[in-house]
């Protein structure tokens, strides 16, 4: 079976978690959103609720590098949780300071990104070495303003979603139609095949309480996923941009 990198998103209580039960075993979780997988931990091998940037890379690293007989899927509930961190650390002074050694917000920006390329990392490591990646992920309305100052609805969107196009697969909506109950999810995202045929293809109803049956019909319809260019290294490929934007700036001396 080859690795895959998949995000799943949508409003609380659709089903998110339940569907991440659905990943082959034997399953790590690492957990950030206590409503979503407490409950639900007992599904899992291995456990962690390790918040800080450092100790969830250092885990998601463990992981990666398990052998399958231990660890076979990693899932993350929920994967925003670090971005809306990041952003925390740059908006709050005190944190800024800590955190990136700065005052000027605009210059944490920087190693605040750097920071969640180093988890992406992990996650690349392990779908090379054939792992599933599960990262769960809210959903929020995606507004603009037009010229009469109107607001205008764009549509579904979930927190960080552009830093992580480079390394997704596929990525995956569940709607809820809560009058009805009834859930279906949908690909936003899907890597092409060679032949330029999308991974997944149309919408795929979700039984009443069998969510965690879809994720092995999602893994059927996937197939062999192709590889990303993605990095496996970006500490060594933004230390090199760092160094390369000091010697510009010092005229190459």
């Amino acid at each position: 079976m080859s690795g895959t990198i998949i995000l799943i998103d949508g409003p609380s209580g659709c089903g998110k978690t339940t569907f991440a039960c659905g990943v082959p075993e034997p399953r790590a979780l690492l957990e950030t959103d206590p409503d979503g997988s407490r409950w639900l931990r007992e599904h899992f091998t291995e456990y962690s609720n390790d918040r800080s940037m450092e100790a969830v890379k250092k885990k998601l690293a463990e992981w990666a590098d398990a052998p399958v007989s231990k660890v076979v899927s990693i899932v993350v509930d929920t994967w925003s949780y670090f971005w809306l961190l990041v952003v925390q650390h740059v908006m709050d002074e005190n944190e800024r300071k800590q955190h990136y050694d700065t005052k000027n917000t605009y210059k944490a920006w920087g190693p605040a990104k750097m920071s969640i390329r180093r988890l992406h990392d992990q996650l690349v490591r392990a779908k090379r070495a054939g792992k599933q990646v599960l990262l769960v992920s809210h959903t929020k309305e995606k507004t603009s303003q037009a010229d009469d100052k109107t607001v205008v609805r764009e549509g579904l969107v979930h927190t960080g979603e552009a830093f992580l196009n480079d390394i997704l697969d596929v990525g995956l909506r569940m709607f809820i139609d809560y009058k009805k109950d009834t859930r279906y999810i949908e690909a936003w995202k899907c890597r092409p095949q060679r032949n330029f045929k999308p991974l997944i293809v149309g919408r795929i109803d979700v039984p009443r309480y069998e969510s965690q049956t879809i994720y092995p019909k999602v893994l059927e319809m996937i197939g062999h996923a192709p590889e990303s260019n993605a990095a496996s290294d970006s500490e060594a490929e933004d230390a090199s941009a760092v160094n390369a934007m000091k010697q510009a700036a010092t005229g190459g001396r």
